[in-house]
């Protein structure tokens, strides 16, 4: 089964380039109203302090199912520059319950005008905290029977409902566990379904920040089978072109034998169709006319760029950051930091 997720252009890039899926906690999606469905109870304390656990302790993939959606390329398409990127889910890292706690075979997502009112009776709270249980590490296949019925459908109404307005995403999720309280971090990650990175950018030695707050790349290649090419793509208008920065990708889609097409408007209606093209298309030219970098800084700064750069210059290919965190002063050559 081949589900899709929609890039901007170069977050569509550095998804192309990996093979990986990002995953992020639900506090930090677009819907500040995720995971609010079973707020309509009789004891909101409760239902808030669980539901609070898996927003932090959870970690949720969101793709859909179709690669066509005019919206879907507007709003997380980087209006239509982007890629749509098909993946084969068929696999162990996002169908087997050993790894999911909803697997993308399960992981479709509830619309609703309304939600439902509920009564927090002994069995369901009992039933919400070994939901809680579940987030923090303990096995989903360690309940059996009717306690694990009541489990599952909770953790569905919590992680899987949302107002119907959001129903053209036509979205499917896959939920993991992020870390375990009853294994060690290094136990836990040592299986290559499990582990993951963050995307931290270095601005001093020593100290860095997450560019996307609450996102966690798990290091397991998928099988990408389709790749689909915004409308606005700039690679659209590098077919021929020389000279070619980045092959990389181009040789990705032929190793791989990625099927690789361009999103156009059909004729004569508002929906969207493809057409195939080759995997070259994908070439990233080189930029060689307009504005190539800008930025400003300030006379410290440039006292001691003055004083460092001198000693450092090297060719035409050296790449220089100047970083300044809290009036700290660092500089990076090539990615590493030199001073």
């Amino acid at each position: 089964m081949i589900l899709y997720k929609y890039y901007g252009f170069n977050s569509g890039v550095s998804a192309l380039l990996s093979q990986q899926l990002g995953f992020r906690e639900p506090r930090y999606f677009n819907d500040p109203f995720e995971l609010s469905y079973l707020d309509n109870s009789d004891d909101l304390d409760f239902v808030a302090s669980k539901i609070n656990e898996l927003n932090k302790s959870l970690v949720i993939l969101s793709l859909t199912r179709t690669p066509y959606n005019p919206l879907m390329w507007a709003h997380y398409g980087e209006e239509h520059r982007g890629f749509v990127v098909g993946y084969e889910v068929e696999d162990e890292f996002l169908q087997s319950h050993e790894y999911n706690i909803i697997a993308a075979s399960k992981g479709d997502v509830i619309y609703t005008s309304q939600k439902e009112k509920i009564e927090l009776t002994t069995e369901i709270k009992e039933a919400l905290h070994k939901a809680y249980l579940v987030s923090q590490g303990v096995r989903i296949d360690d309940y059996h029977g009717a306690e694990r019925e009541s489990i599952e459908k909770l953790l569905k109404k919590s992680l899987l409902y949302k107002h119907a307005n959001w129903s053209y995403e036509e979205e499917v999720r896959i939920v993991k566990v992020l870390d375990s309280k009853f294994e060690t971090s290094e136990e836990w990650q040592s299986n290559p379904n499990r582990s993951f990175s963050t995307i931290n950018k270095l601005v001093t030695p020593g100290i860095g920040y997450s560019i996307v707050d609450g996102l966690y790349l798990f290091n397991k290649k998928i099988d990408i089978k389709e790749v689909y090419l915004g409308s606005r793509n700039p690679l659209r208008l590098n077919i021929g072109d020389d000279p070619i920065a980045n092959t990389r990708l181009a040789e990705l889609a032929e190793e791989k034998s990625w099927s690789v097409k361009l999103i156009n408007m059909s004729s004569g209606t508002w929906g969207l169709e493809s057409e195939p093209t080759s995997g070259s298309t994908l070439n990233v030219s080189e930029k060689i006319k307009g504005l190539i970098n800008s930025f400003s800084f300030n006379d410290t700064e440039a006292k001691y760029l003055s004083e460092k750069l001198p000693s450092l210059l090297g060719n035409a290919n050296d790449r220089y950051e100047l970083t300044n965190w809290s009036g700290k002063l660092g500089l990076k050559k090539n990615g590493d930091f030199v001073a």
